[in-house]
């Protein structure tokens, strides 16, 4: 019905592509398997699927969040996918207790009024990730999206 409506993207929040970072990370009955099922389901209908993941998660290391942006591109046929890093806002489980999760949480109050979550400062620091190697998987998730993006206007045009 949602697709009868003119509905033609639906963006989902798939995260990660490891369900023992999904697990720790407090997202409840979300698996790998699940978000799987639900972006075929969004397919069959004709809609086009979109992904948004968060690659240094609790217990995500260099290679799962690898794992996620591959998984992202190769497994799912997204439509679009946006990497971003984890940011705890005021308020949120993962300011009160990230650092129950392993994680170091910056608190400063005012750096979040700043605007998109892209461009604010990141408060938290999950150990297993350098800032370079953070940095790095980033600009290899936003690489391949040009490229897909790319792959998609040729076909268009041509």
């Amino acid at each position: 019905k949602m697709y009868e409506g003119g509905m033609e993207i639906l963006s989902f929040g798939l995260e990660h592509a490891d369900n023992t970072v999904l697990r720790k990370s407090g997202k409840g009955l979300a698996t790998v398997e699940k978000a799987e099922e639900t972006v075929k389901a969004t397919h069959k209908v004709g809609i086009k699927p979109s992904g948004y993941f968060i690659l240094n998660l609790p217990g995500a290391t260099p290679k799962t969040a690898r794992k996620t942006i591959d998984w992202a591109y190769s497994d799912l046929e997204l439509f679009k996918a946006d990497f971003y890093p984890l940011v705890a806002l005021p308020g949120t489980t993962l300011w009160n207790f990230g650092e129950q999760l392993g994680l170091e949480v910056k608190k400063e109050y005012g750096f979040w009024q700043k605007g998109k979550v892209r461009t604010m400062p990141r408060n938290v620091k999950n150990p297993n990730f350098t800032e370079e190697e953070l940095d790095e998987l980033l600009q290899y998730g936003a690489d391949l999206w040009k490229g897909v993006q790319s792959e998609a206007k040729t076909e268009y045009n041509t």
